[in-house]
């Protein structure tokens, strides 16, 4: 439930996110978490992480914000992935984990072997945090 005792997790019963929903994700996120990505919440779509053609609910836990191009980049084999933490992960089509610089600036690019400085978007997690129902 969202603050305002709206659901959050609405399951399978809806493809298509709510106007509650968005928002919690938009204060979650605040705004593309793709890696190194700084478009605002309003230039990004709710994406369901498990899409809903292969079994995905509509819920916070299974939603992230990204902008059209990263959007369809994901759609194109990319991955995003939450962590535990709060923090967003990006990873290649071959598996390799996305950074880039300090602070999200600087080149972008991949570090061989999965390691390097955490990237994101700078925007993300800073949100307060939310609840879903059990």
């Amino acid at each position: 439930m969202g603050p305002d005792g709206i659901p959050l997790d609405h399951g399978r019963a809806l493809r298509l996110v709510p106007p509650s929903l968005r928002r919690a994700v938009e204060v979650r996120d605040g705004g593309c978490v793709f890696t190194g990505c700084g478009a605002p919440t309003w230039w990004c779509d709710v994406h369901h992480l498990l899409e809903w053609a292969n079994g995905g609910e509509t819920s916070l836990a299974n939603s992230a914000l990204l902008c059209e191009r990263h959007h369809t980049k994901v759609h194109h084999g990319f991955r995003v992935e939450r962590q535990p933490d709060g923090q967003w992960h990006t990873w290649s089509p071959d598996g390799t984990r996305i950074y880039t610089g300090p602070s999200g600036t600087g080149p972008s690019g991949t570090e061989p072997g999965g390691t390097g400085p955490p990237r994101g978007n700078g925007l993300g997690g800073t949100g307060p945090a939310l609840t879903t129902a059990a």
